[in-house]
């Protein structure tokens, strides 16, 4: 009996019943080749051209038409299917192009290519949330001196002026005896060896002539007001500005604030676990 072939679309061969086991060990061998190929095309046919998906292999060599995304560039003709699907997306230009670099990074929904975030950040002080110090003051005092000072005095002088409108005295006559004056008579003055006494309501003027002619003339002069007046005149006296001397020392206050915060950065990450990271270019 001859052999025969599958009517699948693998034709895989049936050995004859009567061969030899070398024979059908050969035909074997090469049916398990074409389902193992098969196979290889059917898993590969089911994942397209730029996918990526993680991988826990140890080694450095990924699967078959699958590779490392460690941001490595690559050549544009060498994997034409590839940078169809991804372009320069990831870096690159020309004849060759960037794989995806997952290094210590996160996969992200978003434009493809983009990049972000830190692993460590240091806050600004917009992030940080609102806060006090605290605040020491010692207390203080101010030192202060007054070496005394004098104020400048100016006068030019000054006068004031008189007004005299005119005034006159009463006068009255008081006898020893009654008597008669000639046209040559004069009442009697201190030169004609009269007296002058100050008496209630003005002056008295006394002849002493003792003859028989002429007796003794007493005369009053009564008081009248003078209408003199001083009137108002400006001093013209200044006092000159002077400062004080005083002065204030100055002193340190002794608050301080306390300061908070060292400014490093803090870790960013949450908690992770390392796997890498493939693609697949065909």
């Amino acid at each position: 009996m001859v052999d025969t072939i599958t009517v699948g679309n693998f034709k895989l061969t049936k050995p004859e019943i009567s061969g030899s086991p070398t024979t059908w060990g050969n035909k074997l061998n090469a049916n398990m080749d074409i389902i193992d190929g098969a196979m290889t095309a059917n898993q590969q046919a089911g994942v397209p051209v730029g996918s990526i998906t993680m991988w826990a292999g140890v080694a450095t060599t990924p699967p078959a038409n699958w590779m490392l995304c460690n941001g490595a560039s690559i050549a544009t003709a060498d994997y034409p299917a590839l940078f169809a699907v991804i372009g320069y997306a990831f870096g690159g230009s020309g004849t060759s192009f960037n794989l995806p670099n997952f290094s210590n990074k996160f996969p992200m929904g978003g434009t493809v290519g983009s990049t972000g975030g830190e692993a460590t950040h240091v806050l600004t002080t917009a992030e940080m949330a609102s806060h006090a110090h605290a605040v020491t003051d010692p207390t203080h005092n101010h030192g202060h001196s007054d070496p005394g000072h004098a104020h400048n005095v100016y006068d030019p002088t000054h006068i004031h002026g008189v007004g005299d409108p005119g005034h006159a005295h009463g006068v009255s006559q008081a006898y020893q005896d009654a008597h008669s004056h000639g046209l040559d008579h004069q009442v009697p003055t201190t030169s004609a060896g009269g007296t002058v006494a100050a008496q209630a309501g003005g002056w008295l003027f006394q002849s002493v002539r003792t003859d028989q002619q002429q007796p003794a003339l007493h005369v009053a002069i009564a008081a009248g007001g003078t209408g003199v007046y001083l009137g108002y005149a400006a001093t013209g006296i200044s006092i000159y500005a002077s400062g004080t001397g005083m002065s204030n020392t100055a002193a340190a206050t002794g608050v301080s604030i306390q300061a908070s915060g060292g400014g490093a950065a803090h870790n960013n990450l949450p908690p992770y676990l390392g796997i890498s990271f493939i693609i697949k270019y065909q």
